[in-house]
C-alpha cells in the first residue's frame, strides 16, 4: 500500500514583508558631521515550497516466526528546496534562517546552512530539506510549517 500525502509551506520575510521577492530598508547615518543615506536591497527567489510525503508498506517474509514482517519505507520527494539571496546593495547583509512546525506531526527541518553572510553585490543560497513523518493520509495540500528569513 503506497500512500501520498501533500503539504507546503508558507514561506516569510522577517523584514516587515510576508512572501516578498525584493525588500529594501534605508536608514540614516551620521558620519563625521555628514549625513550618509545607507540603503540595504536584497532580491529573495525560492523554490516552490511543496512537498510530498511518501509512506509505502511490504511485506517480508520471516523464516523463524513464519510471519510476515511489515516494513514501511517512508521519504520527503522534492526534498531540498532553494533559497537564493541576492545582496542588491554596496552593504554587506546578515541572513538567518529558522524553521517553525506548524502541523500536529513531527516534522522538522534543516537548512544546508542556518547564516548567511553575503558581501555587496554577491549572492548565496541556502537548501530546505524536511524530516520527520506524517501521522495522517491526505491527499490535499496542507501548511507544514513556517520559514522565516530574518534579514539585519
Amino acid at each position: 500500500m503506497q500512500t501520498k500525502s501533500n503539504y507546503f509551506i508558507i514561506f516569510m520575510l522577517c523584514f516587515l514583508l510576508v512572501g516578498s521577492v525584493n525588500a529594501a530598508e534605508t536608514k540614516d547615518a551620521t558620519i563625521n558631521n555628514i549625513n550618509v543615506n545607507e540603503t540595504k536591497s536584497i532580491e529573495i527567489i525560492w523554490d516552490p515550497l511543496y512537498f510530498t510525503y511518501n509512506k509505502v508498506n511490504s511485506y517480508n517474509w520471516n523464516e523463524k516466526t513464519h510471519k510476515y514482517d511489515e516494513v514501511i519505507n517512508q521519504n520527503w520527494e522534492n526534498n531540498g528546496k532553494s533559497i537564493s539571496i541576492k545582496n542588491k546593495s554596496f552593504l554587506p547583509i546578515n541572513i538567518d534562517f529558522k524553521y517553525t512546525n506548524l502541523s500536529k506531526n513531527n516534522i522538522g527541518a534543516t537548512f544546508s546552512k542556518n547564516h548567511l553572510h553575503i558581501d555587496k553585490k554577491q549572492s548565496d543560497k541556502v537548501k530546505l530539506y524536511l524530516n520527520g513523518q506524517l501521522n495522517e493520509n491526505s491527499s490535499d495540500f496542507k501548511k507544514i510549517g513556517v520559514v522565516t528569513v530574518s534579514v539585519t
